[in-house]
């Protein structure tokens, strides 16, 4: 077999192994929900829910962005302590910010520091099933889970980098969704990959 031959068969495989990783854990349907993407301002007093609809985030008319465990007793999972805070965003830069009045960094309230030089227009804001939020881009967050939940396998699935051709000078870095760095060197060494990012 050829190299372009072994080439395009090792990139179908790769392929297979993230399109596998996203059926298995995928971060929009089964245990986690979409808060906002890249870009996005946060409706004041909108709930954000869990797949499941026992917890929601809020970004308060106080100013506060909280997660809530859903019911009458409204009890706090976490809070970003914001309050006075006037606007919330999922910047394109990848940073979750509160701001206080006129949208400049000297007026941040809070702020989730995972912003960077680029353009992150993949960022994406989750809430989980487990209560967490959980900040998807080039750099990651996550608010505390509920301590009280129910334990469970594996609740959210986590993205890691991997390097596809990582012996070419066509290597690339891409990513798997698993539940813990073990399970993510496994799908890495089953497409032939190396786990972590192209140097």
């Amino acid at each position: 077999m050829n190299n372009l031959k072994k080439f395009f068969v090792f990139i179908s495989l790769t392929i297979g192994l993230v399109g596998s990783a996203f059926s298995q854990f995928d971060p929009t349907g089964v245990t986690s929900a979409i808060v906002a993407q890249a870009g996005t301002e946060l409706v004041v007093d909108r709930l954000y829910y869990s797949p499941n609809k026992f917890y929601y985030l809020t970004f308060q008319a106080d100013g506060n962005l909280v997660v809530y465990k859903a019911g009458t007793t409204r009890q706090v999972i976490w809070a970003a302590a914001s309050n006075g805070g006037t606007r919330a965003f999922v910047q394109t830069d990848g940073n979750v910010v509160v701001y206080r009045g006129e949208v400049v960094p000297r007026n941040a309230v809070w702020a989730s520091n995972t912003g960077t030089p680029h353009l992150q227009e993949q960022a994406r804001l989750y809430i989980n099933n487990d209560g967490s939020l959980y900040l998807f881009g080039n750099k990651q967050w996550s608010s505390p889970a509920d301590p009280r939940r129910p334990p469970e396998s594996c609740e959210v699935a986590r993205r890691f980098p991997v390097c596809v051709l990582p012996h070419s000078s066509a290597r690339f870095t891409s990513f798997v969704l698993a539940c813990t760095v073990d399970d993510a060197r496994r799908q890495a060494a089953a497409g032939g990959a190396a786990f972590g990012e192209c140097q």
